[in-house]
C-alpha cells in the first residue's frame, strides 16, 4: 500500500522526467505495488520453507478447486458491487457521486472487519484440525458476537460523524442523497459485520463451496433488485442501499445457518474426534 501511495503521487502528476500519465498512472501504480507484494510474498515463503521438492497433482487439484470456488465467492462480490455503482451512476451524477462515497467506506469497513474475520479463521482452523470441533463452535459463538458488537459501533460511528464525512467526501449537490443512503447503510453494520466474520469461520473450516453458493443466492437476489429498480424507472439512492442491505442479510442469514443449527453437511456439527 505505502508503495501504491508513492507511485501514485509519481506517475499521476508526474515528476521531473516522469511523465503525468492521469489515469494510466493510477493503474500503473496499482500494478506494479502488486507484483511488487507478490515477489515479496513469495520471496517470503521460500526463504522460510525453500522450494518444494515435487508438486503432487492430487493436492493440485484440491487447490485449484478451492481457488475456483473462491474466484467465483469473490467475482460475485465484486461483480454485485458494480452493478450497484451502475445503477447509482445511472440516476444522475450526484447519486453516483454519493454512492461512491458510501460503497468506499463501506470496503474500508469491510477490510478492518476482516481483522476479526480472518482471527475467527485462524482459531476454528486450529481447533477443527485438533478435532476439538466444540472449541470451534465456541470461537465461532465468541466472533459472532464481537461482530455484532463492532459493527453496532461502526454504525454508531457513522451515525455520530456523519456531517464530518460528507463535508470530506461529498460535494454540497450530492448531499441531500448521501445522508439517507448513508444512515441506511449505518443501520446495518452489525449484520454487514457478521456476514464478513462468518466468511472467516468458513474459510477456517474449509467450507468454500458452500460460501460459493451462498454468493450466488444473495448477488443473483440483489442483481434481481438493482434490475427491477432500473426498470421501475425509480430515481432512488436510497432503493440501491436498501436493495445492498438484503443482499448482506442474505449473505449474513446463511453463514450464520451453516453454523447454529449447522444445515446441510456442516463441519462443525460433527462430534469431536
Amino acid at each position: 500500500n505505502a508503495i501504491n501511495v508513492v507511485l501514485d503521487a509519481l506517475l499521476i502528476g508526474g515528476f521531473g522526467p516522469v511523465p503525468a500519465l492521469g489515469v494510466a498512472g493510477v493503474a500503473a501504480a496499482s500494478t506494479i505495488a502488486q507484483w511488487i507484494g507478490a515477489a515479496w510474498a513469495v520471496a517470503v515463503v521460500v526463504r522460510r520453507l525453500g522450494w518444494p521438492a515435487h508438486l503432487r497433482m492430487s493436492e493440485a487439484r484440491g487447490l485449484l478447486r478451492v481457488g475456483g470456488d473462491l474466484f467465483l465467492r469473490t467475482g460475485l462480490l465484486t461483480g454485485y458491487l458494480l452493478l450497484t455503482t451502475r445503477t447509482a451512476t445511472s440516476l444522475g451524477a450526484e447519486s453516483g457521486a454519493a454512492h461512491q462515497a458510501i460503497r468506499q467506506f463501506w470496503i474500508f469497513a469491510a477490510l478492518g472487519l476482516d481483522a476479526l474475520a480472518i482471527t475467527a479463521q485462524s482459531l476454528v482452523g486450529y481447533f477443527l484440525g485438533s478435532g476439538w470441533v466444540s472449541e470451534a463452535r465456541r470461537v465461532a459463538g465468541v466472533a459472532a458476537l464481537w461482530a455484532v458488537v463492532l459493527g453496532a459501533l461502526l454504525g454508531l460511528g457513522m451515525w455520530l460523524f456523519r456531517d464530518g464525512i460528507a463535508a470530506l467526501l461529498v460535494p454540497p449537490a450530492a448531499q441531500a442523497l448521501f445522508f439517507p443512503a448513508w444512515l441506511l447503510a449505518a443501520v446495518v453494520q452489525p449484520i454487514n459485520a457478521l456476514a464478513f466474520v462468518t466468511d472467516g469461520i468458513h474459510w477456517g473450516t474449509g467450507d468454500f463451496r458452500y460460501l460459493r453458493n451462498a454468493m450466488f443466492v444473495a448477488t443473483g437476489a440483489g442483481a434481481l433488485g438493482l434490475w427491477a429498480i432500473e426498470a421501475a424507472g425509480i430515481a432512488s439512492l436510497l432503493l440501491v442501499w436498501a436493495v445492498t442491505d438484503g443482499w448482506i442479510a442474505i449473505r449474513a442469514a446463511a453463514g450464520m445457518l451453516r453454523v447454529w443449527p449447522g444445515i446441510g453437511a456442516a463441519p462443525l456439527a460433527r462430534p469431536n474426534r
